[in-house]
């Protein structure tokens, strides 16, 4: 810019120089117009690389949120949204190629193109390292479940082997191949899957971590140092290595981000919500099973019967306008039935319930005004009450809004503007100086 903008004003400023030569009148006077003309030309190129970068940073949003969609970031997104609240980590996958079929309007035919795409991972197929805080700590392993068809689909995108796949497909694409490590079985105890004998899926193991040079020169990658440790993704099935590749990202991140409801330092797993209100929640499920025994029990008479003065063959019912034939007996003057209301404390006990509930939505940081309920006391009487009651209940939420900033959002979006600059940016005029700013805990 420096030099463009001294050339510019060496072209502007010059012939005045060359009138002032002429009319021999001294340099002097053209210092004010030289510093006036030079600081105009500033503004202007600023105010121009401001428009360009503008006009750019516009592009590359329109370039991503058309990936995203056709990648399938926002459906796998909203899926994350609903683990936060249940798993202690929510974990999104992408930007990763996989080969899909799509529509071309233009030649109006179908084709298969690889593209990059984004999906929930289940928190029971995550495997992280042991003492692992963040994905770049360490090694990461997915268990993934494909079908035939999803394998077969991975022939000629970058880094398979499609021998490999094709030997894997022959032995086990007919009867599907389950992975039998130590915990897959209580997974599917977990997850509830006794069907899964049942299922033709074949499992593979997705590796994403460092591993020693010399290990991966045997498996035919190019390396430099046989002692050094690379970034690695490797597939495998059963015996079959399926995919070995370097790590494609230029600064060595795994194609995984992660959020929780509560994050947890020095820790992979955070806290969902379940375990925020765990203690709440087992006072509130008492106290409801408490209140459903007292208005069942208290629902009908507890009915003592004299056996002495009823007949043997005499049914233990009761109905209306029953008659009942009773004996007289000198030893026992009782009488043969006795009837016990027990008292309703439902009400009482639905307080206390109550009052556990509204504990929940305080520990929860999501009160229940925050999500509709009207029957607020106090300052929530008011409109402006009920506004600042709401305004400082959106904190909470806020707090979980921004995990999701920092931990999804914002490295998502980057890592896919990264791929951009490397498979699609060919010219360095169109190169966006970027920084990503997810700003959703901002706005709500």
């Amino acid at each position: 810019m420096e030099e463009e903008l001294s050339r510019t004003l060496e072209q502007a400023i010059l012939p005045l120089v060359e009138f002032t030569q002429r009319s021999a009148q001294p340099l002097d006077f053209l210092d004010p117009i030289i510093r006036n003309t030079k600081i105009k030309l500033r503004e202007k190129y600023e105010r121009e690389i401001r428009e360009q970068a503008a006009e750019l940073c516009k592009r590359e949003k329109r370039r991503i949120h058309d990936q995203f969609t056709e990648g399938g970031f926002y459906s796998a997104f909203s899926e994350v949204l609903s683990d936060i609240s249940i798993y202690p980590t929510a974990i999104m996958k992408g930007p990763v190629l996989r080969r899909v079929r799509k529509f071309i309007t233009a030649k109006r035919d179908v084709a298969e193109i690889i593209i990059p795409s984004f999906n929930r991972v289940s928190p029971f197929d995550a495997f992280p390292s042991p003492y692992m805080n963040s994905f770049e700590d360490g090694y990461f392993i997915e268990l993934l479940h494909l079908t035939p068809q999803q394998l077969y689909e991975m022939i000629g995108v970058p880094g398979f082997d499609e021998d490999a796949i094709r030997s894997v497909l022959d032995l086990y694409g007919d009867s599907g191949f389950k992975e039998t490590s130590v915990g897959i079985r209580e997974v599917e105890i977990l997850t509830k899957e006794e069907n899964r004998s049942l299922d033709k899926t074949i499992d593979v193991i997705e590796f994403w971590g460092p591993m020693r040079g010399k290990y991966l020169k045997e498996l035919g990658l190019a390396i430099n140092d046989e002692d050094r440790y690379y970034d690695v993704c490797a597939w495998v099935v059963d015996n079959f290595l399926i995919k070995a590749m370097l790590n494609p990202d230029p600064l060595g991140r795994k194609p995984y981000v992660k959020a929780s409801f509560v994050e947890v330092p020095d820790s992979f797993w955070g806290m969902a919500l379940p375990e925020v209100i765990q203690s709440i929640q087992d006072a509130v499920n008492s106290f409801a099973r408490a209140t459903v025994n007292n208005g069942v029990l208290s629902s009908g008479a507890l009915i003592e019967r004299n056996i002495d003065r009823i007949q043997d063959s005499a049914k233990k019912e009761i109905l209306p306008f029953q008659i009942f034939d009773v004996r007289e007996s000198m030893m026992n003057a009782a009488p043969a039935y006795r009837f016990y209301q027990l008292q309703l404390t439902a009400d009482r006990l639905m307080q206390v319930l109550m009052f556990f509930q509204k504990m929940a939505d305080e520990y929860s940081g999501v009160p229940a005004y925050a999500h509709g309920d009207v029957t607020v006391g106090g300052a929530g009487r008011t409109a402006a009450g009920l506004s600042l009651l709401t305004s400082n209940a959106a904190r909470g939420i806020k707090d979980v809004v921004k995990n999701i900033d920092s931990g999804i959002i914002e490295p998502l979006v980057e890592m896919q503007y990264f791929f951009n600059l490397y498979h699609y940016v060919t010219s360095e005029e169109d190169i966006p100086d970027l920084s990503i700013s997810a700003r959703g805990s901002i706005s709500t």
